[in-house]
Order: structure tokens, then C-alpha cells, then sequence
């Protein structure tokens, strides 16, 4: 592969997980608003729904920003002359990985701490 189209696929690779990644917090800070605002008024089943559609919308652009990121990972493994700095070396994967798992956790945790907050 020249450098051109190295250059190419790296800009792919790091504009689809962007943009999957903008999905992901859309979809979050929309999932904390609701349990911000109607968490504590929701019914089991509305809960159950929402944070069911939160998971699987939030969990597949989730995978699709560490697909992504793997991606451009390998690409930098196998084309290590064409990588400008050492920061693309860093290990992206396990960093967004983690951002988003948590990021996901600390959602439906927080809705959680809405619904149980006793009233004072």
C-alpha cells in the first residue's frame, strides 16, 4: 500500500469512529436527560424499554468506535513508517473501550440513583 492510501484509510478509520463516537454521547447525554428529568416518574416497563433502547443504540455504536479504532490500530502496525508520531501508537482500542463501557455503566447507574433517591 503507498503512502497516499495509507494516509487515506487512516482518515476513514479515524472519521467513522468520530462519528460513531458523536452518535454515542448523543445518545447518552439523551438517555441522562431522561433520567434526569422523568426518571423517578417512569413505570418498570417504560424504564425497562428506554434503558433497553439505550444499551443496544449505545452498544452498537460503541462497537462501532472500537471497530473502528482497531482498524486503524492494525493499520498502524503494518505500516509503521507512515505513522507521523508515537501518539499513534497509543493503545486507542483499550482507551475507548473503557471510556464507553464506563460511560454506559455510569448512565444506567445514575438512572438507577434517580429511582431510589429516598425523598426528604
Amino acid at each position: 500500500m503507498t503512502e497516499p492510501e495509507v494516509i487515506e484509510m487512516v482518515n476513514l478509520y479515524a472519521s467513522n469512529s468520530m462519528g460513531s463516537f458523536s452518535l454515542w454521547v448523543s445518545f447518552t447525554f439523551a438517555y441522562l436527560t431522561v433520567a434526569y428529568l422523568v426518571g423517578s416518574k417512569l413505570s418498570m416497563i417504560q424504564l425497562y424499554i428506554i434503558s433497553s433502547l439505550y444499551v443496544l443504540a449505545g452498544g452498537a455504536f460503541a462497537f462501532a468506535v472500537v471497530t473502528y479504532t482497531e482498524s486503524f490500530s492494525a493499520l498502524n502496525s503494518a505500516y509503521p513508517e507512515f505513522s507521523p508520531t508515537d501518539l499513534w501508537r497509543f493503545p486507542w482500542t483499550l482507551a475507548s473501550s473503557l471510556i464507553l463501557a464506563g460511560g454506559m455503566v455510569a448512565s444506567l447507574f445514575f438512572m438507577w440513583d434517580i429511582r431510589h433517591k429516598e425523598v426528604e
